[in-house]
C-alpha cells in the first residue's frame, strides 16, 4: 500500500516515516529502508519473545507436526516483516499474534483424545531390537538406507545394539540403543508408537 509523500522524521533519512513504518509503505530512499529494516527487527524480534512468554515454554516447542508448521510460519512472518517495508509492523504483529493463538487453540485441543487424533500422526516404530521393520518403512516412505545415518549420529556400530528406531511426531528419528547386550527398551518408552504392539 502506497502512503503517498513521507515527511521525513527530523530530516535524518529521506522517505521515512512513522505512519508508513507502522502500517507499510513503498520506499525509494536506501536510507530510510535499512532504517526501516533495522527498526523493524529491532520491534519483531522483541514482540515475539514478549508473545512467546506470554505463551509459555510450549509455545517454542516442537512436540508435533503443527508445532514445527506454527514455528515455520512465525520465523517467515518475522522475516518478510523485517525485510518488506510493504507489510508494516502492525501487520506483522497481528499475524504472529494469531499464529501464537491458533497454536493455544491447537494445544488445548490436543487434551481430547479423539482431537488429538485427528491432529497429530502417532510415531512409527521402524526398528526393534536390531530388525528393521520393512512394513514401518514401507508407510512413511523410508528405506533401511535412511536408517544408518541415524545410526551413525547415535554412535550406532552393530545392528544388534539398537532396541528401537522411531521416526517421531516431528519427522525427526529418535535411536534406542545399549551398550551393553543385557540392555533393553522399557516397553513404556515406545507406548503409543504405531507398530510397537506387534513386535
Amino acid at each position: 500500500m502506497t502512503m503517498g509523500p513521507s515527511r521525513s522524521t527530523g530530516g535524518l533519512v529521506k522517505g521515512w516515516s512513522m505512519r508508513g513504518w507502522w502500517v507499510g509503505t513503498s520506499l525509494d530512499s536506501v536510507g530510510a529502508i535499512v532504517v526501516l529494516v533495522l527498526a523493524s527487527g529491532v520491534v519483531m524480534f522483541l514482540a515475539t519473545i514478549v508473545i512467546s512468554r506470554v505463551g509459555g515454554a510450549r509455545s517454542l516447542a516442537s512436540v508435533s507436526a503443527f508445532d514445527f508448521i506454527a514455528n515455520v510460519a512465525v520465523g517467515a512472518m518475522v522475516g518478510s516483516v523485517i525485510v518488506s517495508p510493504t507489510i508494516g509492523v502492525v501487520n506483522g504483529l497481528v499475524a504472529v499474534a494469531t499464529l501464537f493463538l491458533m497454536r493455544l487453540v491447537l494445544s488445548l485441543l490436543r487434551t481430547r483424545t479423539r482431537l488429538q487424533r485427528a491432529i497429530d500422526d502417532r510415531p512409527r516404530l521402524l526398528m526393534r531390537d536390531g530388525k528393521v521393520l520393512d512394513e514401518g518403512l514401507r508407510a512413511v516412505g523410508l528405506t533401511e538406507i535412511d536408517l544408518h545415518s541415524a545410526l551413525r549420529a547415535a554412535n550406532v556400530h552393530r545392528y544388534h545394539d539398537v532396541d528401537a528406531i522411531v521416526l517421531e511426531k516431528t519427522g525427526s528419528l529418535t535411536v534406542l540403543h545399549h551398550a551393553q547386550p543385557t540392555a533393553g527398551v522399557e516397553d513404556r518408552l515406545l507406548t503409543g508408537v504405531s507398530g510397537a504392539d506387534r513386535t
